[in-house]
């Protein structure tokens, strides 16, 4: 939803708050690379995978939480006006994937850091890896969801294959009538899977 966000800024002709967060409870992590639906907050989701809820701050320079017990914290704003070269970079399949580009970045105000701060990572490896699973696991329960909640019957299993959920997703059905597997394919290609 960040791209969203940063629209609605950017049309007022406004720099778009932002806080990097280097370093929290894994927890917080996972809800934040899950399909979560726009108007949920990930700090939310997050506390009720946990069952407590998610303390967080509210900085004082851009206005925005961040989780209490993260290492390190950046504040700053992306300008509407602001671009500079970025890329290329290798992308998950293992390749190049654009060309550079002229792209918006931060412009730092504040760093926020713990003494010795503990940060770790999601690799940005070749798939298989544990990310990418992790990322498989929601994105196949969520599609599996959304065609439960669309009236399709009688699904058996759904997997958004690990190294690429947006171009493979495969669903399991007991086919019950004629069509039957077109709905579920048309429906599982609308639904967000990555």
């Amino acid at each position: 939803h960040g791209y969203i966000h940063k629209q609605k800024y950017f049309e007022k002709n406004q720099a778009m708050p932002v806080n990097v967060v280097l370093g929290s409870d894994p927890l917080d992590w996972f809800a934040a690379s899950c399909p979560v639906p726009a108007g949920i907050s990930e700090f939310d989701f997050a506390g009720g995978l946990r069952g407590n809820p998610t303390k967080v701050i509210r900085s004082d320079i851009t206005g925005l939480p961040y989780p209490a017990d993260a290492e390190i914290v950046l504040e700053g704003e992306i300008g509407p006006h602001e671009l500079r070269d970025e890329g290329p970079f290798g992308e998950w399949p293992g390749y190049y994937a654009s060309p550079k580009s002229l792209e918006p970045f931060i412009r730092v105000k504040r760093i926020l850091h713990r003494n010795n701060p503990i940060v770790s990572c999601a690799n940005p490896a070749r798939p298989p890896h544990t990310l990418t699973l992790l990322r498989a696991i929601t994105r196949s329960a969520h599609v599996w969801e959304e065609l439960k909640k669309s009236g399709v019957p009688e699904i058996r299993g759904v997997w958004s294959h690990e190294p690429g959920p947006r171009q493979f997703t495969v669903v399991a059905i007991k086919q019950r009538y004629p069509g039957h597997v077109k709905q579920a394919g048309m429906i599982a290609s609308q639904c967000f899977s990555g």
